[in-house]
């Protein structure tokens, strides 16, 4: 059709409007609109009718045309637009509706990518077949759908990713740092456990760690069940980095959004007073190096019960600590408050009470070991938690009973203790009528809460380190 032709039709439109309804002009114009210029017909027409009519029109007519088609008839109306006519209205209706209508177009675009890289994670998760995840993609709305195809092609440089990653093409080198003292941070996976240690780095690189064993609670389980939950998503992070950049090498644009991530520093006073606290070890069958806060019994590398040699060990970081009671209370003190300050103290003191007394329950199983006669003997387990039954078979073995090696002042406060550590350890201190009649303790009531002083320590310290030291003697 030449312009002349258009120019008439759209003269002949615009004579029609004045006789039809606004809805069928509007049709009209929709309909005829691969024959007129879009600008020319519109402006003729609305400008040839009443303001409300011309603008009913517009809008529909303008509901038809694509986001691109609309925003490059906005700016040629702006161009074209006759002062003080219904196109001015039409015009400021136009900008708006075409502002709305992106910001509409852009979240569906935005929620069809949420969505397509959810199915992604679907699929990855194994949650989803392939063929569920077509089926869902082609399910989506057509703006959705738009932003969904970023997804169909993510997943493509996914898989190729991942299969350079598993073939070795790809590799994470991943060097978990050790701390300032060159040790390397490790954790009991047993849940009954989870106790913190730290072994030394050039021991854990140069000995064959297929396997570690829990200095605390001797859990034997394969080296990277030990990983800190720290250590778990740095190595996380680090593998979704490479993903990244893996991804990138197939799909440029498309990017991953990653939190960086860094190991949590503790403050300085944490730090503080764990060095306070903290006990290093050398294992005297390999050689390993290793440190705990807290009593441990087995060597990580081998597995070689170290009782024997850590009890000294315990009971020598038990003082220093305590010793250094005034430092931490102060320490806590400034970078929280006094309430927190006494409360450090009292875990402090509670956790080393158990500690000694656990120190010495394993030096005493160990010693007994070393025993000539040993084999004549089947004790039960943990029989040495319990002071009479310990004592009743030192006797049969060599002799001689703690009531030798003790004054009976001595063993009086050892009995209380070892009563106290099972208080602590599995009724929160709280004391019982079982507590008092074992202990003979009638400083407390029923109900009352244990409370441990750093003197209850260290003469516990004193008694247990006595203790020991009679029985190397004495067989």
């Amino acid at each position: 059709m030449s312009s002349n032709e258009s120019e008439l039709s759209v003269e002949r439109l615009a004579l029609i409007a004045q006789e039809l309804p606004p809805e069928e002009v509007a049709d009209l114009i929709v309909a005829n609109l691969d024959y007129l210029p879009p600008t020319n017909a519109i402006l003729k027409i609305i400008n040839s009718l009443p303001q409300e009519q011309g603008m009913r029109i517009f809008e529909r007519i303008v509901a038809h045309f694509p986001l691109d088609v609309l925003k490059d008839f906005v700016a040629n109306l702006a161009d074209r637009l006759e002062t003080g006519g219904p196109s001015e209205l039409c015009l400021d209706r136009l900008e708006k509706f075409v502002a709305n209508l992106a910001d509409r177009l852009e979240r569906e675009r935005q929620e069809g990518i949420a969505l397509g890289v959810e199915l992604v994670n679907q699929v990855l998760r194994k949650e989803l077949s392939r063929e569920e995840f077509v089926e869902r993609l082609v399910s989506l709305p057509p703006t959705q759908f738009t932003g969904a195809q970023n997804a169909i092609s993510l997943i493509s440089g996914v898989n190729n990713a991942l299969n350079r990653i598993t073939t070795g093409e790809a590799r994470l080198e991943l060097v978990l740092p050790p701390d300032e003292d060159g040790y390397y941070d490790r954790m009991c996976p047993s849940n009954d456990c989870r106790g913190k240690f730290k072994i030394y780095y050039k021991d854990w690189v140069d000995k064959d760690f297929a396997s570690v064993k829990c200095p605390f609670c001797g859990h034997h389980s394969r080296h990277d069940d030990f990983d800190t939950p720290t250590q778990r998503e740095h190595v996380r992070y680090r593998g979704m980095r490479l993903l990244e950049g893996e991804v990138g090498k197939d799909l440029p644009s498309v990017a991953f959004s990653i939190h960086p991530m860094d190991y949590e520093k503790p403050r300085d006073v944490v730090v503080a007073i764990e060095r306070t606290m903290r006990q290093r070890f050398l294992c005297e069958r390999c050689a390993c190096r290793y440190s705990s806060v807290g009593a441990a019994f087995f060597c990580p590398a081998c597995g070689h019960n170290s009782a024997i040699s850590t009890f000294d060990a315990a009971v020598e970081t038990v003082r220093k600590t305590m010793d250094s009671i005034s430092t931490i209370r102060q320490a806590v003190a400034a970078a929280v408050d006094e309430d927190a300050a006494e409360d450090s103290i009292r875990q402090i003191c509670e956790n080393d009470l158990i500690k000694l007394v656990s120190s010495f329950q394993r030096f005493a199983e160990a010693w007994f070991d070393l025993l000539p006669n040993r084999s004549l003997f089947n004790p039960r387990r943990n029989l040495f938690q319990n002071l009479a039954d310990s004592a009743d078979l030192w006797r049969s073995a060599i002799g001689e009973d703690y009531g030798d090696m003790l004054t009976p002042s001595e063993l009086s406060d050892l009995e209380r203790f070892f009563q106290q550590r099972h208080l602590l350890a599995h009724k929160e201190g709280m004391v019982d009528q079982m507590y008092i009649d074992k202990s003979g303790d009638h400083r407390y009531s029923v109900g009352q809460r244990l409370v441990i002083r750093k003197d209850t320590v260290l003469t516990l310290a004193e008694i247990v380190s006595k203790l020991a030291n009679e029985l190397r003697n004495r067989t």
